[in-house]
């Protein structure tokens, strides 16, 4: 039996996937804490005082998607995006085999 992973943020460009949890505020939690989208100096500042940062983590909050993914190679590089990458996520069937829990956003 394989170890269950900890939460963490799949590195795919297209949109943000924080995989190993259905919970969507500790996937909230870990994007704007590690996430490109999110600026350092936002995280650093009283959460009233950038309103802005607010309204992004409250439709985060609002517009996540849960489901079950797994990684599936490309054909000859060629993923599912066009970007020619080595695999790309499929949608998959709870607990089959290679899925994974995930919280994702597509915009």
């Amino acid at each position: 039996m394989t170890a269950v992973k900890p939460p963490r943020l799949l590195d795919v460009e297209e949109w943000l996937y924080v995989a190993g949890t259905h919970d969507v505020h500790t996937a909230v939690r870990l994007a704007a804490s590690n996430h490109s989208w999110f600026d350092t100096a936002d995280r650093e500042m009283p959460l009233g005082d950038v309103p802005s940062l607010a309204e992004k983590l409250h439709e985060m909050l609002a517009t996540a998607l849960v489901g079950w993914m797994r990684w599936i190679p490309a054909n000859h590089g060629n993923c599912l995006c066009g970007d020619f990458h080595s695999r790309d996520l499929s949608p998959a069937e709870a607990e089959s085999r290679g899925a994974f829990r995930v919280v994702w956003w597509n915009s």
